[in-house]
């Protein structure tokens, strides 16, 4: 079984100060459940998930021709395949926080391809269909599916040459689309980073039953949203791209995280640890768990957080 290959980057001194001067309640989480994937998960490349949608969305071969997403239902057992494809039939490059599911089965994808530029792909219920959303000269790098259905997307416009064209351009970076990808109000004017030449890489989304959240290790802001792109707040985010393992946004509003912690030299599990933290709004502070072997955070179903401990398998996790 595959581990998860994680960066080797110094977190930032900022937030692990942050954490060690807020120790807050105890986040120890133990599984109430716990089911194997089938079909396993090959063992052969790092396959990228997400909880979505009352389902477990894994993609496999994201930088091949033709990605392959396998849709797990709550049991562990497969329900569906979809095979990822671009306008014009080209290859299709999906990373992390690009694909999403609706409760009532609609998937979407965003990506980029040579043929479409940048995209927006929406598959119907049961796969029958895939409408592609051509969005340049906007390249969409992050996506998700809100409660409420509609399509979120944070991404840059580029120039012909594929560059973007800065803060200094008048555009919003958020992008909000419907169901059959039709064009809603934005959010996040580019210039909101000035001087930041990729605010959307890396970036990721969260939603809940009543807010979206997007946040940007490398602008190092958390922003969150009313499901109708109103902003709620924006807070400081201390985490680099290389310490973020996992995030989940719960019903409840509490937000997650799984990320990298300080190894122990004397532990035989250095390399492979990381905490749980969660974020107190009314403080602007991260609590954290202790330590632990190295899971993956794929979302929250309810109140419930959702992990991976081999890609093989799926766990829920309660708080003690």
């Amino acid at each position: 079984m595959t581990e998860v290959r994680r960066l080797s980057a110094p977190p930032l001194a900022a937030a692990f100060a942050m954490l060690a001067c807020h120790v807050g309640p105890l986040l120890a989480q133990t599984p109430i459940r716990s089911v194997l994937l089938s079909p396993s998960p090959p063992n052969g490349g790092e396959p990228i998930g997400a909880w979505s949608g009352g389902a477990l969305l894994m993609i496999e071969g994201h930088m091949s021709g033709a990605p392959l997403l396998r849709i797990y239902d709550s049991s562990g057992s497969e329900a569906q395949e979809i095979v990822l494809q671009s306008e014009g039939g080209g290859g299709v490059n999906i990373g992390s926080h690009q694909f999403a599911r609706s409760v009532e089965g609609y998937v979407v994808y965003a990506g980029t391809s040579d043929e479409a530029g940048g995209f927006l792909t929406i598959v119907s219920p049961g796969g029958e269909g895939q409408r592609v959303v051509r969005t340049e000269p906007y390249v969409p790098f992050a996506a998700t599916i809100a409660h409420d259905g509609t399509i979120w997307t944070a991404g840059l416009l580029k120039d012909d040459s594929g560059r973007d064209l800065g803060d200094a351009a008048s555009y919003l970076m958020i992008q909000r689309f419907d169901i059959q990808g039709r064009p809603l109000r934005g959010a996040v004017p580019r210039s909101t980073f000035p001087g930041l030449e990729t605010p959307v890489g890396g970036s990721f989304f969260v939603s809940s039953k009543d807010r979206v959240g997007w946040g940007s290790p490398l602008a190092h802001r958390y922003m969150e949203f009313s499901l109708d792109g109103t902003l709620l707040a924006s807070y400081p985010f201390p985490f680099s791209l290389a310490d973020v393992s996992g995030v989940a946004l719960c019903d409840d509003d509490r937000l997650w995280m799984s990320v990298k912690s300080q190894p122990d030299p004397k532990s035989a599990l250095a390399g492979q640890q990381n905490t749980l933290a969660t974020f107190d709004r009314a403080t602007g502070a991260w609590h954290k768990g202790p330590t632990q072997p190295y899971f993956y955070l794929y979302g929250c179903s309810g109140n419930t957080l959702i992990t991976t401990t081999t890609w093989s398998n799926l766990n829920w996790l309660a708080e003690k």
